[in-house]
């Protein structure tokens, strides 16, 4: 998945972004924008909370 423009301020779609990231290793979210720590730093929680331990576990995973 590609996202250009969301600004992670929907609380639903938040959630379900990480559930479905958290599915298989093979789901991928590309985020194209210009200063993405202030991208995240404004995001609603389930993206704030979950966006890094979700990268950890992703990386982690990868390299077993």
């Amino acid at each position: 998945m590609i996202s250009i423009g969301y600004g992670f301020g929907d609380k639903a779609i938040n959630t379900r972004l990480i559930a479905w990231l958290s599915g298989a290793l093979e789901r991928r979210l590309i985020v194209f924008h210009g200063t993405p720590d202030d991208l995240f730093a404004q995001a609603r929680g389930a993206i704030q909370l979950g966006w890094k331990p979700l990268d950890q576990e992703r990386t982690t995973r990868r390299r077993a």
